[in-house]
């Protein structure tokens, strides 16, 4: 029987294919299989299966996916080179634990939580405010210069007449040079009167942080229930005198350095002209309060 040329050259070929074929290894049944199952895990190990993935409780590496992390880029945050992702873990993700897939599987969690917004609430940011307290001196000019004293008795609160030591007309006087700001020391308390700072008075004040809104702050300039030198004290004739004059507070300052005696009257205004002596702080307020010290009257000792 004769075989064409053409049939004859189609079964060489074939030969060839087939037994260069086996040559390199043609995959079995077995082997495909094998492949196969391998392929499919190592694909989930990778990969992500996101019906098991719960949005609100994945921390991997200690952050949270739902926040945007210290550096502004929360995928890469959240993975950082690490091995293990600690949270909600599933086998059919993590096929092995190198470094590789690790980090593949945290970044698939991550773009996926980061995408579903509607599953994702971002925690708001805490609003605190600021309370800033400032030290102010006041004084009159006295119709008796020459005596060496500062006479301001009759003046009340708001009198158009009140100076302060800082203005020239006074500024030189032995009363204002000799009265400083950080001679005196204010406080500031909660609202369960608990201190929470406690500092010497100064024009440029003093600014009291992490303050919680809506919660009632007082500013009180501290004064000592027995006479002591060099510090404000109480004294119940100087307060009585400085409530006649509309003041709310007054005391005593005796400057044992040059041997001046002060009658102080004082009050707490903020810089809208308010009384600020109990401050309630709005969410992210930063307010000014300010101690004014009133020299109602001065005199050396004995003079």
């Amino acid at each position: 029987m004769k075989i064409s040329r053409t049939i004859l050259i189609f079964l060489i070929s074939a030969v060839l294919v087939f037994g260069t074929t086996i040559s390199m290894g043609i995959p079995t049944t077995a082997f495909a299989q094998s492949y196969g199952d391998s392929y499919a895990k190592d694909k989930k190990s990778t990969g992500l299966n996101k019906q098991k993935v719960n949005c609100n409780n994945i921390i991997i590496n200690g952050i949270d996916s739902t926040s945007q992390g210290s550096g502004g880029d929360m995928i890469n945050d959240m993975t950082n080179g690490q091995e293990d992702w600690i949270g909600q873990q599933d086998d059919q993700w993590i096929g092995n634990n190198d470094e590789k897939n690790s980090n593949g599987i945290n970044k698939n969690i991550v773009n996926f939580c980061k995408n579903k917004n509607t599953e994702v609430v971002l925690a708001p940011e805490p609003q605190i405010g600021s309370l800033t307290v400032k030290k102010e001196i006041f004084g009159c000019v006295d119709n008796n210069p020459d005596d060496g004293e500062m006479n301001c008795l009759g003046l009340n609160s708001g009198s158009e007449d009140w100076l302060s030591c800082d203005d020239p007309n006074i500024s030189n006087t032995d009363a204002c040079l000799n009265l400083q700001e950080n001679f005196f020391d204010i406080e500031v308390l909660d609202d369960q009167n608990n201190q929470i700072s406690e500092f010497t008075g100064s024009q440029q004040g003093e600014t009291i942080t992490n303050l919680e809104p809506g919660t009632q702050y007082t500013v009180n300039e501290i004064r000592q229930p027995i006479p002591v030198e060099d510090q404000l004290i109480e004294f119940e004739i100087t307060q009585q005198n400085c409530n006649g004059n509309d003041f709310p507070e007054g005391g005593n300052y005796f400057n044992s350095d040059v041997s001046i005696n002060y009658n102080i009257c004082f009050e707490y205004e903020d810089e809208q002209g308010e009384d600020c002596t109990t401050n309630t702080i709005a969410a992210s307020e930063d307010k000014t309060c300010i101690v004014k010290n009133y020299i109602s009257f001065a005199a050396e000792a004995g003079g």
